[in-house]
């Protein structure tokens, strides 16, 4: 936690690049060890075998005029009913936090998110709650994984005055199993950003209760739990 989030890549993407305006960048400590765990999904009938590389880009120290902090969302209780198209959603509270810690209002400018689902995921959204940007939508995808996600903001989107970050995903289960979060078959509603901000966080979900239907759709929902870090790479 000390470190922070480096990169993360799109579902089945076979490239995918991670780029920040001039100017801004990751910041890894010194003596840092970058420690890598990827997941990887075969959507075919034979066995392949994979490699994975990654090229980190670097920039001198002078020229980082904008030290960014990553967050995550997770949707990470899951009970997608069986041949059922399915919405979870959760709003996490970034004002009320922000505020505690650094003892002023929220004052962030997004610069990247990249949403993550499996075989299943058929939309993945975020939106901004409150103040002068309610309701209007950071991140909207839709269409079955398997090309690169991610969107740098150019230029950075300024969330100054927002309360809340609504974060959620869609499936269409076609099995007659009921599929939770995990691996292999399983799903996943995860959304990695960055920002410029002096604090990361993390939303993770408190329940996932079922909400009702909306049509055709059903719908779950649950709190969010937030959690808080001071980074030491955040600083310059």
């Amino acid at each position: 936690m000390s470190g922070g989030v480096l990169y993360a890549q799109s579902t089945q993407a076979v490239h995918e690049t991670q780029v920040f305006p001039d100017g801004a960048a990751i910041r890894i400590p010194a003596h840092s060890v970058v420690v890598s765990d990827i997941h990887l999904l075969n959507l075919t009938q034979a066995a392949i075998t994979g490699h994975v590389s990654l090229t980190i880009y670097t920039v001198p120290r002078a020229q980082v005029q904008i030290p960014l902090t990553p967050f995550h969302i997770t949707y990470d209780t899951l009970d997608l009913p069986p041949h059922t198209h399915s919405r979870v959603e959760m709003t996490c509270d970034l004002a009320t936090g922000y505020m505690a810690q650094t003892g002023h209002p929220l004052d962030v400018r997004l610069f990247y998110s990249l949403p993550h689902t499996h075989a299943l995921g058929t939309r993945v959204y975020l939106d901004a709650v409150g103040g002068p940007l309610d309701g209007q939508t950071l991140l909207d995808v839709r269409g079955t994984p398997g090309e690169a996600r991610g969107v740098a903001y150019t230029p950075p989107i300024d969330l100054t005055g927002i309360t809340a970050m609504r974060f959620g995903c869609e499936f269409d289960n076609p099995t007659s199993d009921v599929v939770h979060w995990g691996f292999g078959n399983q799903e996943m509603c995860e959304m990695l950003g960055f920002m410029q901000s002096p604090l990361a966080f993390e939303g993770r979900l408190t329940a996932d209760d079922p909400m009702g239907m909306d049509g055709t759709t059903a719908v779950f929902g649950g709190g969010c739990n937030m959690t808080w870090v001071a980074l030491a790479s955040s600083g310059m």
